[in-house]
């Protein structure tokens, strides 16, 4: 909200003057992953001017980013289908995915992470779409092109994280495009988009070119940022002095862990820092409860079967995925999921494993940072199980699994159970609000393994 502020002021996202105040954000108005705060301080600038009390503009913009996270779950669903994904599994999954504990509660906050769901999920099913053309008919759709061109410029400046993402993506679809080179040269595919493109109508080209301009024009701040710090993602005593970096909370906590790193730390190698802290805390932080700012954000335990129940089903999912990879190699989503986890993971576990070294504490680790490849991982890996299942003449296994599954999860309250066991009665509205928890606590603490 604090940048969203800072946004509200100018009606340009570039040349707002840095003021040490700023600083309590980090990089501020310089961290390239702005848009979301920027497009979000246009209904905040409407709902002042209405003069609307801030609790309730607050509630109404968590409004909005619900929003996002719905279409994300909507476009998600149309991606899987469009890629060959049955319409169980495909429900299932998503089901399976929106009951993850730390999901309906990012939902709920203002938060980039809902616009950039949404990109990922709009940039998969366009990168389906046009897998789907060359594949049935060696051509490329020139909507769906230039339309993932436009997500992608757009998901960049929303969060820096979608790069390597965005970069799967691209590979996958270069790679598509050279298996279809021998009937096929590029320079023919160039040819025909050149051609369909200026088949399509007035109205559509418009969009088309006012798209590619506008995210051509939010991206470059990672060019602007170059040129004025040295670094398209600068960190923030390149945009302040320590001294007011030291009002950003994770600034603050790395720069006193780096002065006190004791000369005998030794890092662990890694493998070891994977195996130790980064995937048990990954799977902890999707599962857990956090309080607000009355408990200083004191974490609250999981569930005592959710946790071990996601790191089991998932361990055995991801072994299944892989030892099947090689026969699901007709199905794209396989090998765009394992690109953009090789990427996209492999990026931020070394970027993470660089704070260890550097802080000598697994700092920074948020289950929330999986969320965008949990969608194609929970579908892929269901469509892997069930392949193995007709493999095996064990078909009906799949669905019963499923079933148990969905109603373990839905008897204990899915995500929201984690958050009404593990509250606590303040968090709640005087009287029916905590009636209503308490009633539900015990309802939902009869289910919980003890």
């Amino acid at each position: 909200m604090g940048l969203i502020k800072i946004y509200a002021t100018s009606w340009l996202p570039y040349g707002i003057e840095h003021t040490r105040d700023m600083s309590v954000y980090g990089s501020a108005t310089a961290d390239p992953s702005y848009l979301f705060h920027y497009l979000m301080s246009f209904p905040y600038r409407l709902l002042e001017f209405l003069a609307v009390p801030f609790d309730t503009i607050v509630v109404l913009l968590r409004l909005l980013n619900i929003g996002m996270f719905v279409g994300a779950m909507v476009v998600f669903r149309k991606a899987l289908i469009s890629a060959g994904i049955s319409r169980l599994i495909t429900h299932v999954s998503l089901a399976l995915f929106s009951l993850i504990p730390i999901a309906p509660v990012l939902a709920g906050q203002v938060n980039y992470d809902n616009l950039a769901l949404l990109f990922v999920a709009l940039s998969l099913l366009l990168t389906i779409r046009i897998t789907n053309s060359l594949r049935e008919t060696g051509t490329v759709p020139a909507a769906a092109f230039w339309l993932v061109v436009i997500v992608i410029l757009f998901g960049m400046p929303t969060k820096y994280a979608f790069i390597p993402i965005a970069a799967a993506l691209v590979l996958w679809l270069v790679f598509t495009l050279l298996k279809t080179r021998r009937k096929i040269p590029f320079k023919q595919h160039a040819r025909r988009l050149i051609t369909d493109t200026h088949a399509l109508s007035t109205k559509s080209r418009l969009f088309l070119a006012a798209g590619l301009i506008a995210g051509t024009f939010f991206s470059a701040h990672y060019v602007t940022n170059f040129v004025q710090y040295g670094s398209p993602i600068p960190s923030c005593e390149k945009v302040f002095d320590t001294q007011a970096c030291l009002a950003y909370g994770p600034w603050r906590r790395d720069f006193r862990l780096e002065a006190e790193r004791p000369a005998s730390f030794v890092p662990l190698p890694f493998a070891g820092y994977l195996t130790r802290y980064w995937v048990p805390d990954m799977g902890f932080r999707l599962t857990f409860a956090v309080a607000g700012p009355t408990n200083g954000y004191q974490t609250k335990k999981p569930l005592s079967f959710l946790y071990p129940m996601l790191m089991v089903v998932g361990s055995i999912g991801v072994v299944v995925l892989l030892a099947m990879a090689w026969r699901l190699r007709d199905q794209p989503l396989v090998w765009i999921l394992l690109l953009a986890s090789l990427l996209y993971l492999g990026t931020l576990a070394v970027k993470l494993y660089g704070s260890y070294v550097a802080t000598t504490q697994p700092v920074a680790i948020n289950g929330r940072y999986l969320l965008p490849l949990l969608p194609i991982a929970a579908a892929v890996i269901m469509y892997a199980i069930q392949r193995l299942f007709q493999r095996r003449n064990l078909q009906v296994v799949g669905p019963i699994v499923a079933a148990i599954a969905i109603i373990v999860v839905l008897i204990t309250g899915g995500g929201i159970g984690t958050y009404v066991i593990q509250a606590e009665p303040h968090w709640f509205f005087p009287g029916w609000g905590q009636d209503s928890h308490q009633f539900l606590q015990t309802i939902f603490s009869l289910f919980v393994i003890k």
